[in-house]
């Protein structure tokens, strides 16, 4: 029985998916055809192994190229390597791929392993060398399928492959593939097609805007000739703010050149735009509400990895300390079996400093032991690979999860793989597997007929058009930049390639090809271009016009004045198609005058006990309540701003390991301490509460403030020691709850420390991570309100737990009640109470009026507003006041936005 051989398939490779538009519309404009195929190169690949009935070689580049960079600790990318792994290796993987695809594919990185360079240059090549040995043949997915199709026999049909060189740039392992295809076939190729082919990097016949300033740039952009040329309007440069007045100002320009001439069509004008993702949100924003239809702009065309997502994070939970971030965003995964709501919720208390990582109410298992997951850590491969295999078993059902399910248990698959039983993690090897990968979705690019035609930079133009708007012409664009290598100069590619005669593609080749795109997309343009400035980029920082402006400008002989700005008024009336709305009387928004809240109820009963009393005011709530009661008023209705911030030792958590530490040194009813003793006591306790309260502060990262804030502690400790020696005190109690009353209203608070001193006597300690300038000024200006408060709770009420019948009797016992700050960061004591023995005590300052007499008097004040739901709002001054005349640095005032847009101007301040 005969065979009957396949038809020839006759294959035009183009750069791009425009090229290959426009040349499948000319080829179908000129008449019927089979068997020809315009594509670009993964779709020839595809081609060709299903033509030699082969698959896609199965490789793992990423761990061959990881293992070969850890082969060489010695190798210049060392270093860089052991701090940022993913990224030395992109950076590592791409410069000795662009040398490798430029030697022949049966000897590759020859003559390169042999080549020897002078200094820097020499030492990488050299390491480059080393690591292409190590890689023992592996090699990415797109050059192992070409390897395997040099070796492959004769195919199921024979592939013509036509090739333009001006439009497509090969690699010799990409030509050495297309003569291996086209072997024995040069009688059977088409001209017809391949002068069609070539004309792609032709404009069309007809189209150039001939004697024009257009005309002048589509022949001579870039070359410098000698003769300048007299500017006419179908060129125009505008400046413009960013890419938003980009779009706005495009799609107003759009509707003046559809308004001027009837018979344009939308396809007739192009908008050619960088290939950034603010560009396609903000045009198609833009354009929808000027009602445009746009034709070849897309959308984004990738979507999150959740599964490999979920298992990178997982790991760094799993590595104590974890990261706060870290917690927060396995909590909130989509993957995770719990909403999107209680994830949000557990992941901020994380986030403020909560790391319990606690259940809560209606909680299922399978949330249960995902949270006891989070809690754990690993030190051996076995109890790692463990709980990686629970977390997949508990992940959520959800059906249209299934795919990101499946992604991460693979990867929990190949990690556990790698992982040794009885030997510690290698977390830095664990990670580089999971790292998450660019999910391709479906494209979602719409081409239509009737719609404004979009290109985009660097990509052949696939439609012609009449009247051309260029967005984003800054720095970095037009053409594209181009970094620099740091493996390897632009002087090294050149001695490389002089020293082997290899094709070496060089910083200024790459220049060439974008600019030669930019000049053949200017040369689908039959009539003006107009190429639009953004003055700041996406940041809000300034930026440069694209230097090909400068170009641009030298042939017409012109300074970089031509550029108009459109924030000026006679710039904008020389613009060309620009659309100004018509000029109106300025209607002023309305503007409400707003002063302080009635809100008609007692404020002070949104909290209420059980019996339906209000709840108990704190000092520091009071403090805040004095500063902006609508910052009080925020807080009790939880409604200041949820953010997440990352890890840092500020003053707040600087404040909570201090009192930590001085509680377990300065215990109740201990001895007090040797002194000498005190160092390692101090680093023993700071160690115990970083674990407690904030675990990130023992990762090495954070060595330099932990050991920082350890020496600052050790002297305050031996200071502190001093006084209570001095003093012939005795520490009776610590983290001691009172309460009391402030006329009507329920007060509370938790003391550092309670003194006993001879002659029952009885000082309250707060201790201060701060120096005592600060609390020194509040206190002579007589805003300190917490001594007042504290001395209310003891003399209106005591203790508020039950069980210390000794402590309550010593407290009421005392004939003298005192108060002192103890400031660490200076060791100085500040109090409001003559203690006899501070006379001899170093560091101790007595002040001797009324500390607090006007803040609790402007406390009262605020409570009575509150008990008739009136909200004061802050004034203008406010801050001005509290921190020069108060003394008091005004937190209070940084919790939301709000109290300072809510500000009413009249007002100097405090009442």
């Amino acid at each position: 029985m005969a065979v009957t051989a396949l038809a020839a398939v006759h294959f035009l490779l183009v750069p791009d998916a425009g090229a290959a538009r426009r040349l499948r519309r000319e080829l179908a404009s000129s008449g019927a055809r089979t068997g020809v195929v315009v594509g670009v190169w993964p779709e020839l690949v595809t081609l060709a192994l299903d033509n030699f009935v082969l698959s896609p070689p199965a490789t793992d580049w990423n761990t061959a190229a990881h293992n070969a960079l850890g082969a060489h600790p010695d190798a210049f990318w060392a270093g860089s390597y052991a701090n940022a792994p993913g990224e030395t290796c992109s950076v590592v993987c791409n410069q000795y791929l662009q040398l490798l695809q430029e030697t022949e594919p049966d000897a590759p990185f020859s003559p390169l392993e042999t080549t020897e360079l002078a200094g820097r240059g020499g030492a990488h090549l050299s390491d480059l060398a080393r690591f292409h040995q190590a890689l023992d043949g592996a090699l990415p997915d797109h050059l192992a399928a070409i390897q395997v199709l040099l070796q492959a026999p004769q195919g199921l049909r024979p592939l013509y492959i036509y090739v333009s060189p001006m439009l497509t740039a090969l690699s010799v392992w990409q030509l050495r593939l297309v003569a291996h295809l086209n072997h024995g076939c040069a009688e059977f190729r088409d001209p017809a097609l391949q002068a069609a082919l070539d004309a792609v990097a032709q404009p069309p016949e007809g189209l150039q805007a001939v004697g024009s300033s257009l005309a002048c740039l589509q022949r001579d952009l870039f070359d410098l000739p000698e003769q300048k040329v007299e500017r006419d309007n179908s060129v125009q440069w505008l400046a413009v703010r960013d890419f938003f007045e980009e779009a706005e100002v495009a799609a107003g320009m759009v509707q003046s050149i559809l308004a001027s001439d009837k018979t344009l069509a939308p396809a007739d004008i192009g908008i050619l735009v960088p290939n950034r993702l603010e560009y396609t949100y903000a045009l198609r924003d833009a354009f929808a509400l000027a009602r445009l239809p746009l034709s070849g702009l897309g959308d984004p065309n990738w979507r999150r990895d959740l599964g490999r997502e979920l298992i990178l994070h997982f790991l760094q939970v799993r590595e104590k300390p974890a990261p706060a971030m870290a917690v927060a965003a396995c909590l909130t995964s989509p993957l995770m079996p719990w909403s999107q709501t209680e994830g949000a919720t557990a992941a901020q208390r994380v986030i403020d400093g909560d790391w319990r990582i606690s259940a809560w109410r209606g909680i299922s298992q399978d949330g249960d032991a995902v949270l006891e997951l989070l809690r754990g850590e690993d030190s051996t491969g076995a109890s790692l690979a463990d709980a990686l295999g629970s977390l997949v078993r508990h992940l959520s059902a959800n059906e249209t999860l299934a795919e990101d399910r499946l992604r991460a248990a693979e990867l929990v698959e190949a990690i556990s793989a790698e992982l040794v039983a009885d030997a510690p993690v290698d977390w830095s090897s664990v990670r580089r597997l999971a790292g998450p990968d660019r999910l391709e979705a479906e494209p979602a690019t719409e081409f239509t007929q009737e719609g404004v035609t979009v290109w985009h930079e660097g990509r052949e133009a696939w439609r012609s058009v009449r009247h051309l708007l260029v967005l984003g012409f800054a720095a970095g664009h037009y053409p594209g930049r181009d970094g620099a290598s740091p493996v390897l100069s632009e002087t090294d590619i050149h001695q490389l390639a002089e020293q082997t005669g290899l094709p070496l593609v060089t910083r200024r080749a790459r220049l060439d090809r974008d600019r030669a795109c930019f000049k053949r997309q200017l040369n689908m343009v039959a009539e003006t271009a107009s190429f639009l400035i953004p003055r700041r980029d996406p940041a809000g920082e300034a930026q440069s016009p694209s230097e090909s402006l400068e170009f641009i400008l030298y042939l017409f002989g012109e300074e970089e004045g031509a550029v108009l700005s459109l924030d000026l008024s006679v710039d904008r009336a020389q613009a060309r198609f620009l659309r100004v709305s018509d000029s109106m009387d300025v209607i002023l928004p309305s503007c409400r005058p707003f002063g302080d809240l009635a809100i008609g109820q007692n404020l002070l009963a949104l909290r209420t006990d059980a019996e339906g009393n209000p709840k108990p005011e704190s000092p520091s709530a009071l403090e805040t309540l004095m500063v902006s009661p609508l910052a009080w008023l925020l807080q009790r209705l939880k409604a200041e701003p949820a953010l997440w911030i990352g890890e840092k030792l500020d003053v707040l958590l600087q404040g909570t390991l201090a009192h930590g530490v001085f509680e377990r040194v300065f215990a109740a009813g201990e001895e007090l301490p040797e002194r000498k003793a005190l160092p390692d006591q101090v680093r023993t306790a700071l160690e115990a509460v970083i674990r407690e309260e904030s675990p990130f502060l023992r990762s090495a990262a954070w060595a330099v403030e932990r050991h920082l804030l350890e020496g600052q502690l050790v002297r305050a400790a031996e200071a502190w020691r001093d006084i209570l020696a001095e003093l012939g005190a005795n520490v009776i109690g610590t983290e001691v709850w009172l309460q009391g009353q402030l006329g009507k209203l329920g007060i509370h608070g938790q003391s550092d420390a309670l003194l006993a001193l001879p002659g029952d006597r009885l000082l309250i300690v707060d201790y201060k991570k701060s120096s005592a300038s600060s609390r020194r000024d509040r206190m002579l200006n007589g805003y300190d309100s917490q001594v007042e408060l504290y001395r209310r709770m003891l003399q209106t009420g005591g203790l508020k737990e039950e069980g210390a019948e000794g402590l309550a009797e010593r407290l009421r016992a005392s004939a003298d009640i005192g108060v002192v700050y103890f400031n660490l960061n200076d060791a100085t004591a500040l109090s409001d109470s003559n203690v006899a023995e501070s006379s001899r005590l170093p560091g101790w300052e007595w002040l001797d009026n009324d500390v607090s007499a006007a803040a609790i008097a402007l406390i009262e004040r605020r409570v009575a507003d509150l008990e008739h739901g009136r909200i004061v709002l802050n004034r203008a001054g406010d801050q001005e006041f509290f921190e020069k005349q108060a003394g008091v640095k005004p937190y209070a005032l940084e919790v939301s936005s709000l109290i300072t847009l809510f500000m009413p101007e009249a007002g100097e301040g405090v009442e």
